[in-house]
């Protein structure tokens, strides 16, 4: 019997260790204005576990204030920050504690995010008389000719990492919240200088000249790259001795030559140097191939330890919900998950439904082709609480579609049309089919690749056939019309789309089809390489 428990209890561990494997992170950043009630920080929990939120970034300290007690229990060390003006109604809420209690066994990890180096918002009318840009007046950065920086510039008004007294009070501060709270992890932002004109308070000024020698260091911008990085260094070496295993993580530019050379934001050191567990990526760029140029530049050793951060708000409506599926899709797998930015403004703009469709219901269940019918594939399902899902999952990449409850587990093994008739059968509203075809030999691979929800669009089946030389596209529309394209018909097409137009003699087709119905092309102008993404619905030619 001994020996049998000792095998389920490896069996169990094996188990726990694939899930964690393959699991993605789902992480929402919530910003104060939408927690500073009870009833606020109830529904953001409501919110996240119907969408299978992940992890929630809960942003307790705004302005070098906060949304939790100071030495609530224990006062090893100094943190004299006051609550938020956020919180003027509601004094004793201790908003950190609060989600910590009511998400306690629900699988949803909090981190306390916090503002390192801003500390006003763009007015200093709602601070106390004790916050730190009163009393402290001489830890503000200031340009090169001695101009101290305002807090209607910016973001607010900033410390100066490079003035030691500030690099201890933020990590007394921090060591304080994490010593005195329950919490997954520490996230920071703002762990940066406000733009390459400051940097320069006389404190900062005068340690360079004294250290530069020493340490090496041939100019300024070195010296303030080294300052973010103690900080970042000295932040995490606090909170690892009070708790190991807590997950330090840090938001960052996500051009890693615009995080240094404007911000002294050196993130791959950060990693290389294991001082961050993980970085979040703020790609919150609205455009499709600003987006993939920038991600698909990070090198893939980093990306296991990175989440990329996708925008969801739209400040004038122009960004809609079709922008986050596509910034969805484009995001490759080797990623550790993605985070959205924000909570208020998924809720503001309706975006929920595209992040339900990024985390499906259910622990999707992992098999191969069969490889005597190649043109076969199973697809499978589970019933919940929340309606009946399906799904196909290959090598990373997932089929899932929310469809009607069922009494019970429906489990098929058949042919693409199968599948597609199953869907019909039920009744659901249209939506695009995705089929990928793989030319292997004299054989032909065919599975669906994933469902797209949009209930907005008719039904389109995207058939794409590899062999070594040409690329075929077959798409077929609610009107039965087939077209098929080789890859020159391609180029003949896509230049007459927008910035490609006139590029005949310059243009070099990639890969094709990268995430699901976008072409990938590359050509040179200029002796500059620029990446081109085509959605495949927005060729008029169809």
């Amino acid at each position: 019997m001994r020996s049998r428990n000792k095998k389920l209890i490896i069996t169990l561990y094996f188990l726990l260790f694939i899930i964690n494997l393959f699991a993605k992170t789902s992480a929402l950043w919530v910003t104060p204005w939408d927690i500073n009630t009870e009833d606020k920080v109830l529904q953001v929990i409501k919110d996240a576990l119907e969408w299978d939120i992940t992890d929630l970034l809960v942003e307790v300290r705004y302005r070098a204030d906060t949304f939790y007690t100071p030495n609530k229990r224990y006062s090893d060390f100094p943190n004299p920050e006051s609550v938020s003006y956020l919180l003027r109604e509601n004094p004793d809420l201790d908003v950190l504690q609060c989600f910590i209690d009511h998400t306690r066994n629900s699988g949803i990890n909090i981190h306390a995010w916090v503002t390192v180096n801003v500390i006003t918002t763009g007015s200093t009318n709602n601070l106390p008389n004790n916050h730190l840009y009163f009393t402290n007046p001489e830890w503000l950065t200031t340009t090169s000719d001695g101009q101290a920086i305002r807090p209607n510039q910016f973001e607010g008004a900033y410390l100066d990492p490079g003035v030691e007294a500030v690099q201890t009070y933020l990590v007394n501060v921090f060591s304080d919240l994490v010593q005195n709270y329950d919490i997954y992890g520490l996230h920071l932002d703002y762990i940066r200088y406000p733009s390459i004109d400051f940097g320069y308070n006389p404190i900062s000024v005068e340690r360079y000249e004294y250290y530069k020698n020493d340490l090496n260091i041939n100019s300024f911008s070195e010296w303030k790259e080294l300052q973010i990085y103690e900080l970042a260094r000295k932040i995490g070496n606090n909170i690892r001795q009070i708790k190991p295993h807590i997950n330090f993580s840090a938001a960052v530019f996500p051009d890693i030559e615009v995080a240094i050379s404007r911000y002294s934001q050196n993130w791959y050191k950060w990693l290389d140097d294991k001082i961050i567990d993980q970085i979040y990526l703020m790609a919150y760029q609205s455009n499709n191939s600003d987006f993939f140029r920038i991600i698909s530049a990070i090198p893939y050793d980093y990306r296991k330890n990175i989440v990329v951060g996708l925008r969801a708000w739209s400040d004038n409506g122009t960004y809609t919900i079709r922008g986050l599926r596509d910034k969805i899709a484009l995001t490759p797998d080797h990623f550790l998950g993605l985070s959205f930015f924000s909570y208020g403004g998924i809720i503001t703009r309706n975006y929920q439904n595209a992040i339900i469709e990024y985390n499906p219901i259910g622990t999707p269940v992992l098999f191969d082709l069969p490889i005597s019918t190649p043109e076969s594939f199973k697809f499978s399902g589970i019933d919940t609480d929340k309606g009946f899902f399906l799904w196909w999952d290959k090598t990373e990449t997932s089929l899932y579609r929310k469809v009607l409850p069922s009494e019970e587990d429906y489990v098929l093994l058949g042919s693409f049309d199968t599948a597609v008739n199953f869907y019909y059968d039920l009744n659901l509203e249209p939506s695009p089919v995705y089929e990928y075809k793989l030319l292997h030999g004299n054989s032909l691979q065919s599975f669906v690749y994933k469902i797209y929800p949009n209930p907005t669009l008719h039904p389109i089946i995207a058939d794409v056939i590899y062999d070594l030389e040409k690329i075929y596209l077959k798409i077929t529309t609610n009107e039965d019309k087939n077209v098929f394209w080789t890859l020159e018909d391609l180029s003949s097409i896509i230049h007459s789309q927008g910035e490609l137009k006139g590029l005949e003699d310059q243009i070099e087709i990639s890969d094709t089809l990268l995430k699901n119905r976008f072409l990938l092309f590359k050509y040179l102008q200029n002796e500059k390489e620029t990446t081109i993404l085509i959605d495949l619905l927005d060729i008029k030619e169809l």
